[in-house]
């Protein structure tokens, strides 16, 4: 809250306080200004208690731990001015013609009343008093509120940013012993990995320095990476590199976070002698990032000193620091321990922004971002964004589960019929219903609608290649003539989806 806009708040609140007795003026009686103003002396003097508290005590000795005195200087304070609002009262008649006195003179044999009206007072002032110091330190606490995240998010920027500094020298010590070895045996060879080493360094000085980056422009640098360690390595290893992103997905990742992953599998993945390979597979799509390595596990013996671990520490820290709580990482070596399995999942963030700004827009379209409400927020712009960040949040969820759970049910003919994704051959629509084609020659019919059931179903395993079909493309033997065979079946390709499947 600005200055500005405390200031209005405080002085709509002491209005409001100031003028409550005209709420309850008797309509017969004659207003008198005078008789108002007398009255008012009760909540000016509450005001005094309170910026007393709000603007010098509470600061001064509240906060710093100094309880002692600013309770005896609250005290001191309380029965002064009640004692001043007494005689106020007794004596006001001479300063304002006909008050209507609350208070008698003590002469008058009213001394217990004047006691009473006067905790009454010295009351009013501690909950003034109370109010002053609650708000002073709720403002206090926001303020100290704010700081801690600004200087927690300077640090997260700091140790990114020392992360990356550190990622550099590490992968071109790496990259630079790659290319020392091939001068001694292939100058040729070692000339064309400069040239791949040119483009590597120019995503790593540009590149680098950014948050985040496309999947694709992450997924050409690997690539790049690869076919400089292609020139390194024997040609008995098996190198796959296969990626599996739809045309036109929007997902950003960290740049350089998953190459230490790569680094390592050719490390460890790689015998002089023996037969290896190094396996690797990227699939994204704008809800999730999944990089699944495998490799021949040939571990480091005891006298190798080349690296320490910095690599992989790197991956663990920045995944933390981006994606806190948005990853999973499954790393482990097999029963027999011939092959390691490395896999990262990312689950990619999506925002929601709400300004009074704007131009703004802009940048929540470059983010994908599930909403953007501008203020004063209406309530149906308001329903209609959740709505959307709800669905949004149910899809992601069931994408994950079914592409874990690998199976899902299905009602038909009163009953629910479980069936396995990867049995399936491919999916008809029929008006309402749909027909599950099975490698078992199986065909389910179900009351579903072809639109649900392809949100239910695993991208980019299930794809539409027809108003009418959905395909298992693990399935598809073949394309003639954009029809998909699968098994003994030819499935058409529409106009509108052939740039899915043919991508």
């Amino acid at each position: 809250m600005n200055k500005k806009t405390t200031i209005l708040l405080h002085a709509a609140s002491w209005l409001a306080i100031l003028c409550a007795p005209l709420m309850y003026i008797d309509r017969s009686t004659t207003f008198d200004v005078l008789r108002y103003l007398f009255f008012c002396m009760a909540p000016a003097l509450l005001m005094v208690v309170f910026y007393a508290n709000y603007l010098w005590l509470v600061p001064k000795y509240y906060i710093k731990g100094n309880r002692l005195h600013f309770s005896i200087a609250n005290i001191c304070m309380m029965i002064t001015l009640a004692v001043f609002l007494h005689l106020w009262m007794d004596f006001g008649h001479t300063i304002f013609p006909q008050p209507h006195r609350l208070h008698k003179n003590f002469d008058n044999g009213e001394d217990e009343k004047a006691i009473i009206f006067a905790i009454r007072d010295i009351f009013n002032m501690t909950i003034a008093a109370a109010m002053a110091t609650m708000m002073r330190l709720a403002e206090n606490w926001h303020k100290s509120e704010l700081a801690r995240q600004e200087a927690e998010k300077e640090r997260t920027k700091a140790e990114l940013s020392n992360l990356r500094s550190q990622i550099k020298p590490h992968f071109m010590l790496n990259t630079l012993n790659n290319i020392y070895a091939l001068t001694s045996f292939s100058p040729e060879r070692a000339r064309k990995a400069i040239e791949q080493l040119s483009s590597l360094l120019r995503h790593i000085l540009y590149e680098n320095e950014k948050p985040e980056i496309s999947i694709n422009e992450e997924v050409e640098f690997i690539g790049d990476y690869i076919a400089l360690m292609k020139l390194r390595v024997a040609n008995n290893v098996d190198i796959q590199y296969d990626t599996n992103i739809p045309e036109g997905c929007f997902a950003k990742i960290a740049p350089m976070i998953l190459i230490s992953l790569v680094e390592n599998a050719f490390k460890h993945g790689v015998s002089p002698t023996n037969p290896s390979f190094i396996h690797i597979n990227i699939i994204a799509d704008d809800n999730h990032i999944d990089c699944t390595i495998k490799n021949s596990n040939y571990p480091k013996l005891a006298n190798d000193k080349s690296g320490h671990g910095i690599g992989l520490v790197q991956v663990s820290k920045r995944l933390e620091l981006n994606y806190q709580n948005q990853y999973e990482w499954f790393k482990g070596i097999s029963d027999d321990g011939k092959v390691y399995t490395s896999q990262i999942i990312i689950y990619l963030r999506r925002n929601l922004f709400t300004t009074v700004f704007p131009q703004y827009a802009i940048d929540g379209y470059e983010v994908e971002a599930l909403g953007y409400i501008l203020k004063p927020v209406s309530y149906d712009v308001f329903l209609k964004v959740a709505k959307r960040a709800h669905d949004w949040f149910i899809q992601s969820e069931k994408a994950k589960n079914y592409a874990e759970d690998r199976f899902i049910y299905v009602k038909s003919d009163y009953k629910l019929v479980r069936i396995d994704l990867d049995d399936i051959l491919f999916i008809e629509g029929l008006k309402d219903y749909v027909r599950i084609y099975t490698e078992n020659g199986e065909k389910t019919m179900s009351l579903m609608n072809m639109k649900t059931l392809e949100d239910f179903l695993p991208k980019p395993d299930f794809l539409r290649s027809h108003r009418s079909y959905i395909v298992h493309m693990n399935k598809v033997r073949s394309l003639d003539r954009l029809r998909l065979i699968v098994g003994e079946n030819y499935i058409p390709v529409s106009e509108s989806y052939k740039d899915t499947i043919l991508m």
